[in-house]
Formats: C-alpha cells, structure tokens, sequence
C-alpha cells in the first residue's frame, strides 16, 4: 500500500475542510520535524510510554501548533487518527493486486511486517487485501521495529515449514529497515524503488510490485 497523497498534504486538506488555509511547506517542514522528535522521545509510536493514539496527536498539535485555535486542532486531530485507517489516506501500489495473486496461486505463504501502529488491520481490511495474508505484524504489536532481526525471526516462526531466512523473501521500499534488515536476518530482499543509485547494481531492485511481479513471472527474479 502507499500514501494517496503525502501526510502532511492531507493535513492540510483536512485543516481547508474544517475552514484554515494553511501554509503547505510549513506543515510538511513542521509535521517532519514533529515526526522525528517523537520517534527519538517515544519510540515506535510510544508504544512503551504514551500509546500510538496519544503519539499520534501530539504530532498533529505540533504540527498545527500557532497556527489554528486549540479547539479546532482537537477536532481535526479526530479526524485525521480516524481517516488514516481508510482509503482517504491509503491507496494499493501499482502492481499490488497482480503480485498477490500471482503468488497466492504458487502456493507461497505470504504476510506483513511493517513498522506501524495497529491500524495497519483495519487498513488492509479496507482495501481488500488482508485476506491475502497469513500474518500481520506490526512493530507496535510486537515490540520491535525493523530493521531489527528480531521482528522477521518472529514472522519467520509464523509459517509452518520454513526452517532457516534463506526461504524467506522480504519486500520493502526502505534501504536500511526492509533490505538491509531482511539481508541481516538471514533472508532474501527485493528492494522496491524509483531511485537509480548505481551502489544498487548488485541488489535485487524494481521500480515497482508490478515490474517485480513481471520477473516473477518470466522467470527472472534472482537473488546477489
């Protein structure tokens, strides 16, 4: 799944709605800076200290902080914790629907790690996929955040038969938490990006679920 449009975007939509015409580049500059305090403070969307739902709307406050009255962040900070588990926010990847099913009908097991808060359930019910999956975990459900070997040691225990990572494959967009983390634990990595990096030439990379769904299906997938 990906973004419909980026966060702090949306934010700004949700602010115009309520009747604020706010600065773009302001709230993307203050939802970032916001985003990165709390997750240096409260790790893992404060799952060990104030809560995901808590973390959440502090990051809307500081976001709009000084710039709408208090009673009107309140409101729209309701709305946006509530928005970000629908479709208004979320979208499936180019390729999603192709790869699943491909895959499903080789008989590969399949399921989620995702450095997010519980949500993600209802997130991926909404957009008709969660189903597909044998498993879904979360780093606020298990306690650990890729790109630590811990949480894909534990998604590897989920699926009966498999005995050691080099049976499992990851699919990630983030070089350092999916590939490397996956790479680090023992298992296979595609790394999905648009960025041409030519450090990336002897890693498994596609521009998209459907270009990888593509090599899969011609045969050439492989692995460094």
């Amino acid at each position: 799944m990906k973004f419909r449009v980026p966060p702090w975007d949306y934010y700004a939509i949700v602010a115009e709605k309520h009747g604020f015409k706010v600065d773009g580049k302001q709230i993307k500059q203050d939802f970032k800076k916001s985003y990165t305090q709390l997750m240096k403070h409260h790790p893992n969307f404060g799952k060990q200290s104030i809560k995901w739902q808590n973390w959440w709307d502090e990051i809307i406050k500081q976001t709009f902080r000084d710039k709408l009255p208090i009673s009107s962040i309140n409101k729209i900070s309701k709305q946006l914790i509530e928005d970000f588990t629908s479709t208004k926010c979320f979208v499936k990847a180019n390729g999603c629907d192709e790869l699943l099913e491909l895959l499903s009908k080789n008989g590969i097991a399949l399921g989620v790690i995702s450095n997010y808060d519980p949500r993600l359930h209802k997130i991926l019910n909404n957009l008709n996929i969660d189903d597909s999956f044998e498993f879904i975990l979360t780093s606020y459900d298990i306690g650990f955040s890729k790109p630590d070997k811990r949480l894909f040691k534990i998604a590897q225990e989920r699926i009966n038969g498999i005995t050691c990572g080099s049976q499992c494959l990851h699919i990630g967009d983030d070089f350092v938490k999916d590939y490397e983390g996956a790479m680090k634990a023992g298992w296979n990595a595609v790394l999905i990006t648009e960025e041409t990096d030519a450090e990336q030439s002897h890693m498994c990379v596609y521009k998209s679920l459907l270009d990888l769904h593509n090599a899969i299906e011609s045969h050439k997938l492989c692995f460094s």
